[in-house]
């Protein structure tokens, strides 16, 4: 049962980044969370019509699971897609989806619920089986999606619901083996779950992290991205799209049958380096469809380097098309890779005469339901501080990046902050800022400064090519870029900026964060921007904080103040809210804390959260051993202190390592956490009188929705740091005040 919930709830987050935008993928937790919480205060109101015969309530529960589980799927694949703008229908679908997906939770609250409450005298040991189970699913089910696909990993999901109505009803199994035998043949010609996109789809493919699709690009739609003139689509060959969860588009075109079309490259943003970097070594990150590889080919390089983070796209160029790609795939200097760009960075033992970069999107499908928003690792000031490291002497590094005006200026005003500590050249010499028709914008860094020669090169060929020069050295070029470049404060610069423009660190690696929490009104006018424009705006997360909190309290307290019996639940309240509370900051903030050591935060996510509940699991059998908890606030600041000290250290040392070394020193890292922190909620739960274990349930899962809401603001505005100290003090204040709880 709960590997069944956590299951669907991990399902549910990869359904929301394909089909909908990363908000959806917190309302899949959210929900999860709420559904149980509501199931539990339920419970808790009506204790007195199940308490003689719970077993048999749990079998009900277990059948209304299966049937909400097998309607939830049908609707959700039925649903259409939102496209990302909150208008009235944006609005509907978005209801609709909360409440398709938080059926299946409530349901299977109720039989958790029931299972924890029904049989007091061995809560503890329950509660460490759920989680134990709950943490194999966290682990298993990404592992699913590449061998069943999306229909498949639903279908194993259902198959749980049945293995445990089996357990506890032997004489359904003909039943369940007849709805199992229907499942897995809906798995097997089911197609591929609905998303954004809306054009024939010619491969799909998912791994554990989200899905990949190939798909068509019509011939009149058919483009090459970043040139200073647009083209003609006869005049480009053909085109295929690679999409990462419908979104993060890159363009793969066929240049080896039409090498003539490789020119089309030439004067585009892509080949702006190699004007002054012939002959050159370059690493480029995000290889995604070729287009910086052929351009970069174009200037008859040394040695091409490339990364991508995702085994599809590499595949796209072997084979799905692998006759396109074949003149880049088979020319000896070209080396392409599956690696996370950052952690290639730091493996690189060797300098690079250019490092480039362009439109690197991974927040399409950072849906991990921690409401992480669209934290990325490369564009952080200390990524561009390493970007600059692996520069070799005269190295240019070239960052494209969308042209909205704060974005580009984020981007300079994070490599002046990077390139300070490395270089006495006044920071207008050492860049170059070009756009492109498509509203690109390619800054280009030398840590030594471009000469002038260089300078003329670079800009001569721009204005050759129809591309936009917004600044070069010596130039005196009106706008906002050559304004904060040239300033004589940047800092006041950035401060005055009516947008939030501050580097970002890899503290709070909110790149895509630029509204200010301290300023309501600009943040209302800029409430209905874009997600690939602006991300993480306060009145939304503001809204989302108010509608959990108002949700949770009415679930919560209303059932109480209903029930003209009320029992006495203040201090169970307080207790249960405050380790709920804090369990999801500690368990969120150290997904961030290892998201850089392993390379991306979908694999944090498992490898955090599985391990959290695995060795919580552990704990909450041993719970009953412990006298009293008290010392879990000192120990848990110590975990806090020396992983917040020797983390930094050890993500760099690991960056060398192999996947699955970085993946056990993660497990390592979060396993200590775990442990502690599942001793709490087990050790009081048998504690308390059976009247308020429902109470003690319901009040744990709506401090965890309070909770995930509250590390998103104090991370946005603070550090994750910040996050884990407040979760010492909240464990602190509840472990010491509950000491006393009352014994039933």
């Amino acid at each position: 049962m709960a590997a069944a919930l956590l299951g669907w709830e991990v399902l549910l987050t990869r359904l929301a980044s394909l089909r909908y935008h990363f908000h959806f993928g917190n309302l899949a937790v959210s929900n999860g969370l709420l559904g149980i919480g509501a199931a539990a205060s339920w419970l808790g109101m009506t204790r007195h019509r199940w308490r003689s015969e719970p077993a048999r309530w749990v079998a009900s529960s277990l059948y209304i699971f299966a049937g909400t589980l097998v309607v939830s799927i049908a609707g959700l694949y039925g649903l259409p897609v939102h496209l990302g703008t909150m208008n009235s229908e944006g609005t509907l679908l978005f209801i609709l989806f909360g409440l398709a997906s938080l059926a299946p939770f409530i349901a299977g609250g109720l039989a958790l619920g029931l299972l924890l409450s029904g049989w007091p005298e061995r809560t503890d040991r329950l509660y460490g089986i759920d989680l134990l189970a709950a943490g194999a699913a966290c682990m298993c089910i990404p592992l699913l999606l590449p061998l069943l696909g999306m229909a498949g990993a639903l279908a194993s999901v259902l198959m749980l619901v049945l293995v445990a109505i089996v357990s506890i009803r032997p004489s359904s199994i003909l039943n369940c083996i007849i709805i199992a035998l229907v499942a897995a043949a809906w798995a097997t010609v089911a197609n591929p779950a609905p998303s954004k996109i809306t054009r024939p789809i010619i491969d799909s493919t998912w791994t554990p992290l989200s899905r990949v699709d190939v798909v068509d690009v019509p011939p009149d739609q058919r483009t090459i991205r970043a040139r200073g003139v647009n083209v003609s689509p006869e005049d480009v060959p053909p085109q295929v799209e690679l999409m990462q969860d419908g979104s993060a588009s890159t363009l793969l075109t066929d240049f080896s049958g039409q090498p003539e079309s490789r020119a089309l490259l030439a004067t585009a943003l892509y080949s702006a380096a190699i004007q002054i970097r012939k002959q050159a070594d370059v690493f480029i990150i995000g290889f995604g469809g070729g287009d910086d590889v052929w351009a970069i080919l174009g200037g008859d390089p040394s040695r091409v380097d490339a990364v991508d983070l995702h085994h599809p796209v590499l595949a796209a160029h072997t084979e799905v098309r692998p006759e396109w790609s074949r003149a880049m795939i088979t020319d000896p200097r070209v080396q392409l890779s599956v690696m996370e760009g950052r952690a290639a960075l730091n493996r690189l033992d060797r300098g690079y005469d250019i490092v480039q970069l362009t439109g690197i999107d991974t927040w399409a499908a950072m849906s991990s339901g921690a409401f992480m928003l669209a934290e990325n690792y490369l564009y952080t000031t200390e990524s561009f501080a390493t970007m600059i490291d692996r520069l070799s002497p005269n190295g240019v590094l070239q960052i494209t990046r969308m042209a909205a005006e704060m974005e580009t200026l984020r981007v300079l005003v994070q490599l002046r902050s990077a390139l300070a500590p490395r270089s006495t050249r006044d920071f207008a010499d050492c860049v170059i800022v070009l756009g492109s028709a498509d509203h690109q914008v390619a800054t280009l860094l030398s840590r030594e400064g471009f000469t002038k020669i260089e300078t003329a090169i670079v800009t001569d060929w721009a204005e050759a090519s129809g591309l936009v020069v917004h600044h070069a050295p010596g130039a005196n070029i009106p706008g906002l870029i050559q304004d904060y470049v040239e300033h004589p404060d940047p800092n006041a610069f950035v401060e005055a900026f009516p947008r939030l423009i501050k580097p970002t660190t890899d503290a709070s690696p909110y790149f895509f964060q630029f509204t200010r929490w301290t300023e309501p009104a600009s943040a209302a006018g800029t409430i209905r921007e874009p997600t690939y424009i602006s991300q993480g705006n306060p009145l939304w997360i503001g809204g989302v904080a108010l509608y959990s909190v108002a949700t949770a309290v009415a679930l919560l307290f209303g059932p109480i103040w209903a029930n003209r019996r009320r029992p006495d639940t203040a201090r169970v309240t307080r207790y249960f809210w405050g380790i709920g509370m804090g369990y999801i900051m500690v368990e969120l903030a150290l997904m961030n804390s290892v998201t850089l050591l392993l390379g991306h935060p979908m694999l944090a996510f498992s490898v955090t959260l599985s391990t959290m509940l695995i060795t919580s699991g552990f704990a909450s059998l041993h719970a009953h051993r412990w006298t009293q908890t008290r010392w879990i606030a000192p120990v848990l600041a110590g975990l806090v202190g020396g992983t917040l000290s020797l983390l930094p250290g050890l993500t760099e040392a690991a960056f060398a390592w192999s996947d699955w070394a970085r993946v056990l020193t993660s497990a390592v890292i979060t396993a200590p956490f775990g442990l502690v922190l599942g001793l709490p909620f087990a050790h009081r739960i048998i504690r308390i009188p059976p009247d308020h274990i429902p109470w003690a349930w319901a009040t744990n899962a709506f401090a965890s929705v309070v909770g995930a809401i509250l590390v998103v603001a104090l991370s946005m505005t603070l550090s994750f740091a910040a996050v884990l100290w407040t979760a010492v003090m909240i464990y602190a204040f509840v472990l010491c005040t509950g000491a006393r709880q009352s014994h039933g």
